[in-house]
């Protein structure tokens, strides 16, 4: 009798054991610095199995494993909110790792437990394979891992794309997986497909949209690409909106499974670049493969060029264009044998739409790609654009100053910007006529804010001719009158006597200097006029020069110089004066005895390295 009990209660024993099976709360934090204060507790069948759960602080992921078993009710309650609950989201997973149940902060919705079930992620996935990420959430069978997630959203984050916003179109449009490169954690992260049979294929082929752009931080995200373990692409470097990539599989012929791991530089400055993907796809490779790197070049207000790479050996292709959004079919064809083709006859001021497809003979023909899109130029003058280049060296605009641009007399347009920086000017182009005189004059407050203060030291401005030469540069604080840049006036369009350019200055010593330029056409005479650095034109001592370089002698030592040089056409034609060029001469060898007490300031022959433990002061 003893040994039938021990049996009964050994299977009793044994049958609980095999009801409950492992399962798993994922915490997930998409910034990666943890819930910020934020807990939940985790119940089974109502009973609180942990309380005041949280990804510490720095996290990206926290596991959490518990038993349940098939049927239990598992779900999250007595959410405690946190700095940022927008960043949470989670995870009910099975002992296959597959998803029960999920959502973001606040959710309490239940999902029943499950063990013994047999993985459905374990049987590949046939092909042609799709993948859109429409639902929104992490697609069936895909998993995640590394030091960030990636997150799948139809919006932002802040850096996808230039500054939030993406150009270009995918196929399904709307969701896209994306990594958030502000959560920076030192690791990469990796999305990766289910498994995924191309037995049946005669020759495999991924192809995926990506976007990627790092906004002029000089910090570019990498999205590595792996098929099962071996590396088969990888793209660093900033893309023309969405670009469809394509990677060839055809030397795998059973079960495949791709990685795309996202990577960046190691500084914390690295956080412009939020690399995102799209319409991942393994299919059959097309027996006339589609051209890739559409580009566009040399655009004009009437013209433009397109380039392309050749899918494969084909030697022919079809162009369809026509205004942005046209509907394809009701565009304009062109069959075309190269892989550039320049466009005419286009209309100014007017955005195009530009597709592209292959034709490989015998009726076989690829899909068109694209669209890449261009924008034509404003109607040119005679004599083409001068173009107008405004600065602010605090990056917040010209708080009301503006740039008055008048052509013979009549005011045409007022320049100004609210997001230049000292680096990167805001340019406009000024479609100008052969003979036109231009003037560009600084005014102060032109916009009339009324403001006691525009900042008028922040600004400055340049002007290149229609050959993209300098022809007036403008330098903070150039006018003693304002406390901004000097106006431009009197540049004369396409003159018979074009500027020179270019200015140089070498072989300096403490007396001489070596003045070099372009010459602005075939002349061969020029005046240069030059003087301490800052005297007023008209002031300085003029030379009339006819060799370039021009070695100008009879300088002081250890004294600032300017020069501006006018070419001379002859009978009279001149053309205006360009510069200034600064350059300094050297010290003199100073001969004992040798007395400074720096009254009157560090000479400039006398150098101090200013580092921050040890430069030197001068105190009265």
């Amino acid at each position: 009798m003893k040994k039938i009990y021990t049996l009964i209660l050994s299977t009793f024993i044994t049958l609980i054991s095999w009801g409950q099976c492992n399962h798993t709360f994922r915490m997930i934090d998409s910034w990666g610095d943890g819930w910020n204060g934020a807990t939940v507790d985790l119940t089974v069948n109502g009973a609180t199995l942990y309380s005041g759960l949280s990804v510490p602080s720095g996290g990206a992921v926290e596991d959490t494993s518990f038993t349940a078993s098939t049927g239990d009710v598992l779900a999250l309650a007595n959410w405690v909110s946190g700095s940022f609950d927008n960043e949470i989201s989670w995870e009910i997973l099975d002992d296959n790792g597959t998803v029960i149940v999920s959502g973001a902060w606040g959710d309490t919705t239940s999902g029943a437990g499950i063990c013994g079930a047999t993985n459905p992620c374990a049987t590949p996935t046939a092909t042609p394979f799709d993948e859109g990420f429409e639902s929104g959430s992490l697609p069936s069978c895909w998993a995640l891992s590394g030091g960030e997630n990636w997150q799948i959203r139809n919006t932002g984050p802040n850096h996808v794309g230039n500054g939030g916003t993406l150009t270009g179109t995918t196929t399904t449009g709307n969701y896209y997986a994306v990594v958030d490169a502000s959560g920076y954690s030192g690791d990469s992260t990796t999305l990766t497909t289910p498994l995924i049979d191309v037995s049946t294929l005669t020759a495999a082929e991924l192809t995926f949209f990506l976007i990627s752009d790092e906004e002029g931080s000089g910090y570019n995200s990498t999205l590595t690409v792996t098929c099962n373990g071996d590396t088969v692409g990888s793209y660093t470097g900033n893309t023309s909106g969405w670009e469809q990539k394509i990677i060839d599989l055809s030397t795998y012929t059973g079960t495949v499974q791709v990685a795309f791991i996202f990577s960046e530089p190691t500084t914390g400055s690295a956080f412009f670049d939020d690399i995102a993907i799209d319409d991942v796809s393994v299919h059959e490779a097309p027996s006339c493969p589609a051209p890739t790197a559409l580009t566009t070049a040399n655009i004009t207000d009437v013209s433009a060029d397109l380039n392309w790479t050749a899918g494969g050996s084909e030697t022919a292709w079809n162009i369809e264009y026509g205004a942005s959004g046209f509907a394809q079919g009701s565009g304009t064809t062109v069959a075309v044998t190269a892989t550039t083709y320049s466009f005419t006859g286009l209309t100014a001021a007017t955005s195009y739409d530009m597709y592209v497809q292959a034709d490989c003979g015998g009726g076989s023909l690829s899909t068109f790609v694209g669209p890449i899109s261009a924008t034509t130029l404003i109607t040119s003058g005679t004599c083409g654009y001068f173009t107008a280049e405004v600065f602010d060296s605090f990056g917040d605009g010209w708080n009301g100053n503006g740039l008055v641009v008048s052509i013979n007399g009549t005011v045409v347009d007022t320049l100004a910007t609210t997001s230049a920086d000292g680096t990167n000017g805001v340019q406009t182009l000024i479609p100008v006529d052969i003979g036109d005189v231009v003037d560009f004059t600084y005014v102060v407050d032109a916009y009339g804010t009324g403001s006691a203060n525009t900042w008028v030291g922040e600004n400055s401005y340049n002007v290149y001719d229609h050959a993209g030469i300098i022809i007036a540069a403008a330098a903070t604080g150039s006018d003693p009158a304002t406390g901004g840049p000097v106006s431009s006036l009197g540049l004369t369009a396409c003159p018979s006597c074009s500027a020179p350019n270019t200015l140089t200055a070498s072989n300096i010593t403490n007396s001489s200097a070596d003045l070099g330029w372009v010459a602005g056409g075939s002349e061969t005479a020029w005046n240069i006029e030059y003087g301490a650095s800052g005297f007023a034109q008209g002031s300085g001592t003029t030379v009339a020069v006819t060799t370039n370089p021009y070695s100008l002698t009879g300088l002081t030592a250890a004294t600032s110089y300017d020069y501006y040089i006018q070419a001379d056409c002859g009978g009279g034609d001149t053309s205006i004066y360009v510069g200034p060029y600064t350059f300094g001469t050297t010290c003199n060898n100073d001969v004992a005895p040798y007395f400074e007490n720096f009254d009157s300031g560090l000479s400039v022959c006398w150098t101090n390295p200013g580092t921050p433990q040890f430069g030197w002061t001068l105190d009265a």
